[in-house]
């Protein structure tokens, strides 16, 4: 009982501790924005292959609708291993887990939520590249923004308004959650309005 309280607890505080990082950085005080893109950088891989294994996932329920649906396996290597790189250009924040925890959540948590929905999106217009596209566009897009956050491409607004839009854009953390949950209750819905119950079979003296 204490343990699901403090669960509840934890996840309360979650918004609240993301909102005061938001006034950190804007403060000056914390973590620096180029350490907050760094952090990004180095949790985007991690981000792309969690996306790409709930991905995979997903294609099991859908496959018997689909059977056409792939993941293209290559394109996704290649991409993490671009990621990687990346990351490693900027390795500014590599020695905070905290702050890498926090950039897995937001950035990463931006990333993964919005992929999935782009996925779906996708899903009945080009079945066969939906799995390959919606991560790559949307992991690339991310990793733009976390390099010219980490590099001040762009200034310190612009950067921080980057880290403004992660934290919309992930829902303060709460998103990801959100649509993963509502993915894979659709699809065991869809699939479970699919498949046909057994017919039962009566013997012969039951009549």
């Amino acid at each position: 009982m204490q343990a699901l309280a403090y669960s509840s607890n934890s996840a309360r505080r979650r918004p609240l501790r993301l909102g005061l990082l938001a006034l950190l950085l804007v403060s000056g005080c914390g973590p620096t924005v180029t350490e907050m893109g760094s952090a990004v950088l180095i949790a985007l891989p991690i981000a792309h292959v969690i996306t790409v294994g709930l991905i995979t996932l997903l294609h099991r329920f859908w496959r018997r609708e689909y059977p056409e649906l792939r993941v293209e396996p290559i394109a996704h290597v290649v991409a993490v291993l671009v990621l990687i790189a990346l990351a490693v250009s900027q390795p500014e924040a590599a020695d905070n887990w905290r702050l890498i925890s926090i950039a897995l959540i937001v950035g990463g948590g931006a990333t993964l939520a919005w992929s999935l929905l782009l996925w779906r999106l996708l899903l009945p217009l080009c079945r066969s590249w939906a799995a390959a596209i919606a991560p790559l566009v949307m992991s690339g897009v991310s990793a733009m923004m976390a390099y010219s956050v980490a590099t001040l491409a762009f200034g310190k607004e612009s950067a921080k308004e980057c880290i403004f839009l992660w934290m919309i854009g992930s829902g303060y953390g709460w998103l990801p959650s959100i649509v993963v949950a509502a993915l894979f209750l659709g699809a065991s819905w869809r699939l479970a309005r699919r498949v046909p119950l057994e017919p039962t079979t009566s013997e012969p003296g039951d009549a």
